[in-house]
């Protein structure tokens, strides 16, 4: 049964909960059908039908996740979006229209994942499976400056990343790159903020192509299964092959156009020419 209050609502799942999902809509029909679909499949949903209750709810409970439809009656979706990803790097599930444009928002935005609200249900069960899947393989450590994820180690003290302990050279720009995806693992990391981290106001977009294509290079050298994927129009995140293989599995076939992930932009500069760091 589900128990409201306040405009929020709790569907309590089992005492063996394989997570806490935080719901963010003002659709009820659609929110109480998908509330009993996660329950059933063993989460616990946490539905809040207003953006300013979801931002209080996030600071108070404990979620492992946030469902979050873009069409809010008291907030924009994507401020909303922005905020939640401001304040945590908890992983981030948009649903909304299907439209290009609102895709690269909710990325840009901070969202993980971003799908069309007319997706059947069965398809929104297997991407909370796999974004839970995700977030446990990108558990990072807190071995205070040691940062894991899966094999690969990065000592943010000594400024050495390792894979199986073998050390992976690397010049301080990859490394630096590498650091910025590697704390929001999962998670798309725009082009302007790598800028910004990277170089400052000495923006240099040409040169972070070509880092971006020797680091992916060096990393899948070691373990082709780990690579930075560039999603198109918005930036890059480091993610684990077996993510999206999973979403295969649990959904048999599915559109995976919302996300459109590839190879740097047709007009990437060649990785052999002169770069000035």
């Amino acid at each position: 049964m589900t128990q409201i209050h306040d405009g929020l609502e709790k569907a309590p799942g089992s005492s063996g909960s394989l997570g806490r999902v935080l719901f963010v809509s003002a659709d009820v029909s659609w929110t109480t059908a998908l509330s009993e679909v996660l329950v059933r499949d063993g989460y616990e949903s946490v539905v809040c039908r207003l953006g300013a209750h979801a931002l209080e709810v996030l600071g108070a409970t404990a979620a492992d996740m946030v469902l979050l439809d873009l069409a809010l009656p008291d907030r924009y979706g994507m401020t909303v979006c922005s905020v939640i990803r401001s304040r945590s790097s908890i992983p981030i599930l948009a649903v909304g229209d299907r439209g290009d444009e609102q895709l690269v928002r909710a990325l840009s935005a901070g969202a993980d994942v971003f799908v069309s609200k007319q997706v059947s249900y069965r398809e929104l069960l297997a991407r909370v499976r796999a974004l839970f899947r995700r977030a446990r393989s990108s558990v990072r450590s807190t071995d205070g400056d040691v940062v894991r994820i899966g094999l690969l180690e990065m000592d943010r003290a000594a400024r050495v990343v390792r894979f199986t302990g073998q050390s992976i050279a690397m010049t301080r720009r990859e490394y630096e790159l590498l650091e910025v995806l590697m704390t929001r693992p999962g998670c798309v990391v725009s082009r302007a903020d790598l800028l910004d981290s990277m170089w400052g106001p000495r923006r240099d977009p040409h040169a972070l192509n070509i880092h971006v294509r020797r680091l992916r290079a060096k990393l899948e050298a070691f373990d082709p299964v780990r690579r930075i994927e560039t999603v198109r129009g918005v930036g890059f995140r480091y993610v684990v092959d077996e993510a999206n293989a999973d979403i295969a599995e649990d959904a048999a076939v599915l559109d995976l156009r919302d996300v459109v992930v590839d190879g740097l932009d047709d007009d990437e500069p060649d990785a052999d020419s002169a770069v000035s760091v």
